[in-house]
């Protein structure tokens, strides 16, 4: 079974992250992961590799030279190779342009399931494998937090808004996963060691047939045009007294000032 992986290097969200005047992030000091479901994917796929013979991980990053450490990490978790899409990073925040690529991508190489994560945890756009589905015309479920990869299918529970739906795939299929499906593992030293011998071919987008009007800005949908740092908010009101008067005063404020209520 060959499964493949599309990953992000992604901004550590947990860490302060500043915005400058010009509507751009500050760079000093940011650190760099993989994207969290993105690494859940990836222990989910070693998970499948560990009970069953003959499984093959190759993970595809698009990103700068700053990726290959994101690269690196994920293949001292356990798979097996690796293709780096070297891309700048400010061109890769559009859904359709990233599954166009991946699609050129996966038109050259085995697969049977195909893991992503099912959103970035910097731009959260959550789009990305329900395009690539279309447009390769694969069978597909989004937020899974249980997978069971089978001889000829995939059986996947899917987090819906109010219920999980219990949906099986053939295969070749994409499943994209939540971080609620599993508890990544940390690499090990052997793992970590071994990961500096394992192949990582680096390519370009346009290796794979696309022209450049097809990637980046250019074949972009979406355009970042800047950041914004979130207003403060406002200092909240305590309420002291009769309950009955205090729900008279809420109710007021809610109509004249939030005017939440007419």
């Amino acid at each position: 079974m060959k499964i493949v992986i599309f990953i992000k290097q992604a901004v550590d969200v947990d860490l302060r992250i500043r915005v400058k005047d010009d509507g751009t992030i500050q760079e000093d000091g940011l650190e760099y992961v993989i994207s969290a479901c993105d690494e859940c994917a990836i222990e989910e796929a070693i998970r499948i590799k560990e009970k069953n013979r003959g499984v093959e991980i190759t993970l595809v990053c698009m990103g700068p030279a700053r990726a290959r450490k994101a690269i690196r990490r994920g293949l001292s978790l356990g798979a097996d190779k690796a293709i780096h899409l070297l891309e700048d990073a400010s061109n890769s925040n559009d859904a359709t342009a990233n599954a166009r690529i991946f699609a050129s991508v996966l038109k050259t190489i085995p697969y049977d399931v195909v893991f992503l994560g099912k959103q970035a945890q910097d731009s959260d756009m959550q789009a990305t494998a329900e395009i690539l589905s279309e447009m390769l015309g694969l069978p597909m479920a989004s937020n899974c937090i249980k997978v069971d990869i089978q001889a000829d299918k995939a059986v996947v529970h899917r987090q819906a808004d109010r219920h999980l739906e219990l949906i099986e795939l053939g295969k070749p299929c994409i499943i994209s996963v939540n971080n609620d499906l599993n508890n990544p593992r940390y690499p090990s030293l052997k793992g970590i060691m071994t990961a500096k011998y394992k192949p990582i071919v680096t390519k370009n987008p346009t290796d794979f047939g696309l022209g450049e009007d097809q990637i980046g800005k250019a074949g972009s949908l979406i355009e970042r045009v800047k950041y914004e740092t979130p207003q403060a908010r406002a200092a909240g009101k305590i309420f002291e007294g009769d309950v009955i008067e205090i729900t008279n005063k809420v109710i007021e404020l809610l109509a004249t000032e939030a005017k939440i209520i007419g």
